[in-house]
């Protein structure tokens, strides 16, 4: 939202299932973009693009296979801060706007009582044959030395986004990347995603390390969806590369097996100042129900359930540090696979914090 336009104030909860709920008063921009006016609300989407071309080869497999996918046992990030989570939602916003406007940052999501006012652009990232996009910046005002770089990647868009979310096949992370373990495997849709642009990311991450002398700068990957998957991969190699490591998404589904999590979350916490943040999943939004856990698929923690009701604020249960927490998201999956996906809504899947996005005025992949 603007300066110009008038704010609603409300009161946000934060619950734990360890601690009592704490209110704390912000913007609530109830079903608007980043400039106040309503959107006109999402067809069937997965970020973007038609939702379901993955939906029946996905039912099959669940009857064929059904692994006991173990419970995760690291603990839950210890802070959430609802002004941050909301500063790190417009960053992934942001990758979704063309690269005119985020060279002069005056793009839909650069702007407003929430977003990051001050990044300067190293890279904008584009792949017109996989149809991938993102960017890589530098947040200057993060003590006031650009000692922090964004690296934030597009939700689907378009026809061959949909290919890539449908190639829903776990496959092994060490055929693209050095030195990972044989059993760490991914979705291979969304490691070719990641592939795309893993060579300019990396490059311009290191640009901006160097350009500021600060090979000890924090690097955070956000991203919305499919961006979401891209950022957890792109996150999970650079702190296998010792990096310091944030990693914040929105919408995210299921990224890969249970030896993915504990292989990433390995090398994040190896690293004292790396930080694995948070993984933001809105209550009833389809995307983060796929693919199912009978296929070998387990969740990125920690989770933040993003909770809203008509006529209420929207509220913030933090969940156990496992990613399958079944007293959030995971109750919503059910009675199974995917019966589950009746009920829950794929215009959820654009209406984080009370704003809704999944696209940019003026256009996207543009110059």
């Amino acid at each position: 939202l603007s300066s110009a336009i008038p704010h609603r104030s409300t009161t946000i909860s934060i619950s734990t299932s360890t601690s009592t709920s704490t209110s704390i008063s912000t913007f609530h921009p109830s079903a608007m973009g980043a400039g106040g006016g309503p959107k006109a609300p999402p067809a069937l989407l997965f970020g973007g693009a038609p939702a379901f071309p993955f939906v029946l080869p996905l039912l099959l497999l669940s009857h064929l296979v059904t692994p006991s996918v173990a419970a995760l046992t690291y603990p839950a990030s210890p802070h959430f801060d609802a002004g941050e989570a909301n500063a790190t939602l417009h960053l992934a916003w942001s990758a979704y706007c063309n690269e005119t406007a985020l060279r002069a940052w005056d793009c839909e999501w650069c702007t407003g009582p929430f977003a990051v006012k001050n990044v300067s652009l190293v890279r904008f990232l584009q792949d017109k044959e996989a149809g991938t996009q993102g960017f890589v910046g530098v947040d200057k005002d993060v003590h006031g030395i650009g000692r922090r770089i964004i690296v934030s990647f597009r939700g689907s868009k378009n026809f061959e986004n949909s290919v890539e979310d449908a190639e829903f096949w776990l496959t092994r992370l060490d055929a693209h990347l050095p030195a990972v373990p044989s059993d760490v495997k991914v979705d291979s849709g969304f490691l070719r995603a990641y592939v795309s642009l893993r060579n300019a990311s990396l490059e311009a991450i290191e640009t901006a390390l160097e350009a500021h002398s600060c090979q000890d700068c924090e690097v955070l990957f956000t991203g919305h969806s499919l961006g979401a998957a891209m950022a957890t991969i792109g996150a999970s190699e650079h702190s296998a590369k010792g990096g310091i490591t944030s990693l914040f998404t929105f919408g995210s589904p299921r990224v890969g097996n249970k030896a993915f999590v504990n292989w990433s979350l390995s090398n994040m916490n190896s690293n004292a100042n790396s930080k694995v943040l948070y993984r933001m999943r809105r209550q009833q939004d389809i995307v983060p129900a796929v693919p199912p856990r009978s296929i070998g698929y387990v969740h990125f923690p920690t989770e933040v359930w993003n909770l809203h009701g008509e006529g209420t604020a929207d509220s913030y249960k933090i969940c156990d540090g496992s990613g399958e927490d079944p007293k959030c998201g995971d109750s919503e999956e059910k009675p199974f696979f995917p019966a589950d996906l009746l009920h829950l809504k794929p215009a959820e899947h654009t209406q984080y914090m009370g704003y809704r996005g999944g696209d940019c005025l003026g256009g996207y992949g543009t110059s």
